[in-house]
């Protein structure tokens, strides 16, 4: 009984003395904590331990850290954003200090924030992301108001990146495609020699003064789903019209023509078309195209390439129109020019085949695609060929009009490619643009289809058809691809 009453005075006695002044003064000696133990925030009130998770509702600068969870790591970004990140386990423990007024909280740190000697980067939020360490413009998800001029720079640049969801996976596939196409035309036509200066003379007008000009075309592509990876596509390619033309004047009248074989069969040529004073030629060709095909996408098994095959039918419309104008001399005896000729050559070629191909795809990054495409065929032809002929002459006074025709069949190689590069800006829409090319082997070109045989004495000319041309273009393009 006495010694159970000697324990009950033994634990008043403690308690009377952690209840008396002397006891507090002793929980509030710098470097004490409540327990006794040293405290690393040397000379601030001890305070209790926080429980790792729970809000802070006081200012970093009066806070105390437990043994088991160290203080925020000076220059450590926070995976969460604008607020903290977890503390290191058993780290250090300092004082969070802020150059701002002594007890003043910072609810957030502006560029002027620089770290106090022992203290730590201002940029840090506070212990455990805090609501007064949270930016109010955005919740911390980065806006002008706290990342600053260049932040914001950066921030709007930001959309100019490639919409990459989806990855290097994302497959390639569109519903409609729209290009500009800026085609250049590659030599016009094999060399044919029309003038010469003198009988036999420098030849000064050939198919090699012809330079075309590119053309600007419009390509349209639909394609629409008919199972799984497969669509159905058509095609459309034209709106271009290529042309060129040159001349040559002499003021003594000594240009003369392939027609007299420049001035020898007969001698001294023939009054419409050699002694002339002023020749020219001229040349304009354009061509359409259609295709329908079946096109089926395949994917690699690591992503990294892609493309697909294709097979189907095309039909292609190449015209072409050829025209060489010549005017005699001057005579002073009847005061007037002795003649003119106007020849016109026209040709026609539809071509209509089967043709397959296929694409393939890389991915450099997420949202942009770099690939090419090369499909072939051989098509059937259907060429006509046409001469107009107008030739005037004063002895006697008359008027020739020849206008014949010419038909053929034959088998033409068409091959196309490209090499392009495609940009997603959106999960709908896409940049595209590259290089193009296409070759015709096997039409009837204008120029090469002109018959020089004179068709002054016998009325008529001798026709055939040349389907022996061959046609190269190529460019660039730039276009839009929309996915539904």
């Amino acid at each position: 009984m006495r010694t159970h009453r000697g324990f009950k005075v033994i634990r008043l006695m403690v308690v009377l003395l952690a209840l008396s002044p002397v006891g507090v003064q002793a929980q509030s000696q710098p470097g004490l904590t409540a327990g006794g133990g040293p405290l690393a925030n040397t000379g601030v009130p001890a305070v209790a331990p926080l429980v790792p998770g729970m809000p802070m509702a006081m200012a970093p600068s009066q806070m105390a850290y437990p043994p088991s969870v160290s203080a925020p790591v000076a220059g450590q970004e926070s995976p969460y954003g604008y607020g903290a990140g977890p503390m290191q386990p058993y780290g250090p423990v300092a004082p969070m200090m802020y150059n701002t007024a002594p007890g003043t909280p910072q609810a957030f740190p502006t560029e002027s924030a620089q770290p106090l000697p022992g203290g730590y980067d201002p940029q840090m939020a506070g212990f455990y992301g805090g609501p007064a360490d949270m930016c109010p413009a955005c919740g911390g998800n980065g806006c002008p108001e706290c990342l600053g001029i260049g932040g914001f720079l950066a921030h709007g640049l930001s959309w100019l990146l490639p919409y990459s969801d989806g990855g290097i996976c994302a497959p390639r596939w569109y519903d409609i495609t729209a290009d500009f196409v800026y085609l250049s035309r590659d030599k016009a036509t094999r060399l044919i020699n029309f003038t010469s200066d003198g009988v036999l003379g420098d030849i000064v007008l050939s198919t090699d003064n012809f330079d075309f000009d590119p053309s600007a075309s419009l390509q349209l592509t639909g394609a629409y789903q008919v199972f799984a990876g497969g669509a159905l596509e058509f095609t459309y390619l034209g709106l271009n019209n290529f042309s060129s033309s040159a001349s040559v004047a002499s003021p003594d009248n000594e240009l003369f023509s392939i027609i007299s074989d420049f001035g020898t069969n007969p001698i001294g040529g023939y009054d419409e078309t050699d002694r002339s004073q002023y020749q020219s030629i001229s040349y304009s060709s354009s061509i359409d195209s259609f295709e329908l095909h079946l096109r089926r996408r395949w994917q690699g098994p690591n992503c990294r390439l892609q493309g697909s095959w294709l097979a189907g039918v095309r039909y292609l419309y190449l015209l072409e129109d050829f025209q060489y104008y010549t005017l005699g001399g001057y005579d002073p005896q009847i005061q007037q020019n002795r003649g003119s000729m106007t020849y016109d050559t026209t040709t026609k070629n539809s071509l209509t085949g089967f043709q397959a191909g296929g694409d393939m795809w890389t991915s450099i990054i997420p949202g942009i695609s770099f690939g090419g495409e090369l499909k072939a065929g051989i098509y059937g032809l259907y060429g006509q060929q046409s001469t107009h002929i107008i030739a005037t002459t004063t002895s006697p006074p008359f008027t020739q009009e020849i206008y014949e025709k010419q038909h053929g069949d034959d088998l033409v190689f068409v091959g196309q490619g490209n090499i392009m590069v495609v940009y997603k800006t959106s999960p709908n829409w896409a940049l595209r643009g590259g290089y193009t090319f296409m070759f015709l082997d096997g039409v009837a070109l204008a120029p090469e289809n002109f018959n020089a045989t004179a068709p002054f004495s016998t009325g008529r000319t001798t026709q055939s058809l040349n389907d022996n041309g061959n046609v190269f273009y190529h460019g660039f393009t730039a276009g839009l691809e929309w996915m539904w």
